[in-house]
């Protein structure tokens, strides 16, 4: 199975849609790349074979006329609020699908600036608003501090 990488919507001009770019790709401010999950791949590579066109740099998303999908017609284009209410998420935004898969992003152990990366952010501010702390976290980073604190006491006894 080839790897995959999606160019989204550039940090810089706000492009309203996503290409498609099959393999390897150079990650630049204007054309921000990232991969795809493997446990959703057969759902976008589904998805792709259904809507889109066969060329590396198909548009994912567009009308029918195969124009690109503007923000002004996406609701009403795809039935947003019909589809969201059939699957028990009334008034869901489509902005809170990208906040909730950079929210789970941040959960992977990635580094700040591999996160700005995957999301498009310039700042570091910006990637900050998605990493939400927890008790959870916390419980791991005491049971992480704890280990390495051990970890030094039996160094420390092994050299007395």
């Amino acid at each position: 199975m080839k790897a995959m990488t999606v160019q989204g919507p550039s940090p810089v001009r706000r492009d309203p849609w996503f290409r498609v770019d099959v393999g390897a790709a150079e990650v630049t401010r204007r054309s921000p790349h990232f991969a795809i999950p493997g446990a959703i791949f057969p759902a976008v590579l589904a998805h792709l074979k259904q809507f889109a066109g066969d060329e590396d740099d198909a548009l994912v998303f567009t009308v029918p006329n195969g124009r690109p999908i503007w923000r002004g017609n996406f609701n009403t284009l795809v039935q947003w609020s019909k589809a969201v209410t059939a699957i028990g998420k009334p008034g869901l935004h489509f902005h809170e699908l990208r906040h909730t898969g950079n929210h789970l992003a941040t959960k992977t152990g990635a580094t700040l600036r591999d996160l700005m990366n995957r999301m498009g952010q310039d700042s570091p501010r910006a990637a900050l608003i998605y990493q939400h702390s927890s008790r959870e976290a916390d419980r791991a980073i005491a049971e992480s501090l704890s280990e390495v604190v051990e970890l030094e006491r039996r160094q420390i006894d092994r050299e007395k």
